[in-house]
């Protein structure tokens, strides 16, 4: 049917263009030709897509992902010393100063640190006996055999590691990281900023005072000078002569008779 159309519509076009040829003087009236609507295909619908979910995997410990890694000394025969940090004091190294660590969350001589968090706190393996350097405790001291067969040595039970953050001898930026790692300190416990702050009570020795034995003086007797009795002369009395009164003999018969 819309083939016929074109047919006609084309034809009845030639036509005018004839007539329009023979006679200039009038005007072509426009013929307009029937617009074939476009059939709309029919839209795809779209394909579900399977989306696969893996199951849930362990998060492993926090581990540097900005930090280069820096590989674990050559196993040799391990030394472990006592190094003094400006800050932090006290604190375990090997024998070239770097600075030791401990994780919280390991058990007596079983390491936690597998997998991606060796990469970033590198154990302290050696072969055979460690040696205790300057201030380390030697019953403190010791070994154990890690998952991988490898020997990891051990202070007071607690796994020892570097930090691969740390470039140079005396680096501690290791130091409290995840709430979990710390610097060890030479009773083999972790220096966390509550056991730093908190201070030793010291012992103070009280002094006895010796007594002072005082002397005392002797008193020297003073002689008293006895006075010397004065001998008074006493007076030798004069006897007084007592006239004896005379008797007057009036009659001789008083001389008789007395």
């Amino acid at each position: 049917m819309t083939f016929k159309l074109l047919v006609v519509a084309t034809g009845a076009l030639l036509l005018t263009m004839a007539c329009a040829a023979s006679e200039p003087t009038a005007t072509p009236i426009p013929t307009s030709t029937p617009t074939v609507s476009p059939t709309p295909s029919p839209t795809p619908s779209p394909t579900p897509t399977l989306i696969v979910v893996d199951e849930e995997t362990p998060t492993p410990i926090e581990t540097p992902t900005t930090l280069p890694v820096t590989p674990a000394p050559t196993v040799a025969p391990a030394v472990v010393q006592v190094s003094d940090h400006p800050e932090l004091g006290a604190i375990l190294t090997d024998a070239s100063g770097r600075t030791l660590y401990l994780l919280t969350r390991d058990e007596p001589n079983v390491s936690t640190c597998t997998g991606g968090c060796v990469r970033g706190w590198p154990s302290l393996l050696r072969e055979g006996d460690p040696i205790a350097g300057d201030g380390v405790a030697v019953e403190r001291l010791g070994t154990f055999t890690r998952d991988d067969g490898s020997t990891q040595v051990a202070y007071n039970g607690h796994p020892l590691y570097y930090f691969s953050g740390d470039a140079n001898p005396g680096d501690t930026n290791g130091q409290g990281a995840g709430g979990i790692w710390f610097v060890v300190s030479p009773e083999g416990e972790a220096m966390t900023p509550t056991a730093m702050t908190t201070p030793v009570p010291t012992r103070t020795a009280t002094i006895i005072p010796t007594p002072t034995v005082t002397s005392v003086p002797t008193p020297t007797p003073t002689a008293t000078p006895i006075p010397t009795p004065t001998a008074t002369p006493e007076p030798t009395p004069t006897p007084t002569l007592t006239p004896i009164p005379s008797t007057t003999i009036e009659k001789a018969s008083d001389i008789v008779n007395f």
